[in-house]
């Protein structure tokens, strides 16, 4: 008997492990693993633009997002979609696609699923550290 009481407060001692470690950091979205940062000095430029139409199922929801052509590469384009809309208030643009052109730095994220793309297309989240208008 004692042994059975054992096994089950070892047992439920990994489950509730268990259940703690799903509430950790994931790998994706806006609060997941950093994979790469783009730094100030890079000075990356691409374009911003509002998304006024979250009505595709293929991409995740978003409020603003930054695209760019890939060097070296004619139809490679790549998008971030920004997880921290606040560093965009204080530009006063007309931001509807294609964009004004932008200067910015962050980190970069994985989306938590890829969407169907054209070959060359590239998809991110950004979380910006820093954007100005070119």
């Amino acid at each position: 008997m004692k042994q059975l009481i054992k096994f089950i407060l070892i047992l439920s001692m990994f489950i509730v492990n268990s259940c703690k470690e799903q509430d950790t950091q994931t790998d994706c979205g806006c609060e997941g693993k950093i994979q790469f940062t783009i730094e100030e000095s890079d000075a990356q430029s691409g374009f911003l633009y509002i998304n006024d139409d979250n009505s595709n199922d293929n991409v995740p929801d978003y409020n603003y997002g930054i695209w760019f052509p890939k060097e070296n590469c004619s139809n490679c384009i790549q998008r971030f979609l920004i997880c921290n809309d606040q560093f965009i208030t204080d530009i006063k643009e007309n931001l509807k696609y294609p964009g004004i052109e932008v200067v910015f730095s962050g980190t970069v994220k994985n989306l938590c699923n890829e969407p169907f793309r054209p070959a060359g297309t590239t998809y991110n989240y950004l979380s910006l550290s820093k954007i100005e208008k070119l």
